[in-house]
């Protein structure tokens, strides 16, 4: 940006070509490090969905163990279903258009098509409107689905309780009292799983998100050095460039949020 802004003080006519040179130049130092934390990111979605689909299930049998089987079920199917949508929606377009993103930032400031730049906002907005979707609809099947199946679920304990104390002659009563240790074992199980899942994820996300964290801070401020020198069309492909490490920050976020809400639900569990 500081050679550029002293080229054009030495020769104004030129202006034009050296900063189409200057973004391209500048587009090819970021495309590398960009399409690596692009991958990056697209990994970290991967590993979390997988390693998800192995930690629901036992925590959807420790749920029903605690006596929670329509809780559990309803919301297995749900973060499976929603996990599912999400993960395919992020590979197959939301990852494409970051590189789409990418090449309308480069385009617009190399030429300087306002319909490119108009075309660049609406792909941005776009990305985070599926997410933010997505996720917000997500929250509400889980709050709406916990609140439903877990009354049912309470009613039915109580219910089998009732029926065990009351149909075995005396010792239903020490057996109705043995299920109430049956059941706060399976919690003690669930809260376990729960915990150390909350961690694996945490941990699967932690590095990846900070390496696209750092990028776009650096980026950032490479934007605020670029506007102290006056190099507008550097600073503004810099701040492309900024917005995508954003919109992957987006992406890893949103699926890992997915879980942690999941497992939170699971956690709630049945009681009473």
């Amino acid at each position: 940006a500081i050679l550029i802004s002293l080229l054009n003080s030495f020769n104004s006519k030129t202006s034009d070509m050296v900063n189409m040179a200057g973004v391209l130049g500048t587009s090819t130092l970021l495309l590398g490090t960009a399409s690596t934390l692009i991958h990056t990111a697209s990994e970290t979605v991967r590993e979390i969905s997988s390693y998800g689909k192995l930690l629901l299930p036992v925590m959807t049998a420790a749920v029903a163990a605690q006596g929670g089987t329509g809780s559990s079920a309803v919301l297995y199917t749900g973060t499976a279903f929603f996990d599912t949508l999400l993960g395919s929606v992020i590979s197959s377009v939301l990852i494409p258009m970051v590189y789409l993103f990418l090449t309308l930032v480069i385009g617009h400031c190399a030429m300087g098509e306002n319909l490119l730049k108009q075309l660049r906002d609406l792909f941005k907005w776009l990305i985070a409107w599926c997410m933010k979707t997505i996720l917000y609809v997500f929250t509400g099947y889980m709050s709406l689905s916990s609140v439903i199946t877990g009354g049912a679920d309470k009613a039915a304990l109580k219910a089998a309780k009732m029926a065990i104390s009351s149909a075995v002659p005396v010792v239903g009563g020490i057996m109705s009292d043995a299920s109430e240790t049956i059941l706060l074992s399976a919690g003690v199980v669930k809260n376990a799983v729960g915990v150390y899942g909350l961690l694996a994820i945490i941990a699967i996300l932690i590095m990846p998100f900070l390496r696209i964290g750092i990028l776009y801070l650096l980026l950032k401020c490479t934007v605020a050095v670029c506007g102290i020198v006056s190099s507008e069309k550097i600073s503004e492909l810099i701040k492309g460039f900024s917005e995508a490490m954003g919109v992957l920050l987006g992406m890893t976020g949103t699926v890992s949020l997915l879980f942690l809400i999941s497992i939170v639900c699971f956690l709630k569990g049945v009681s009473g």
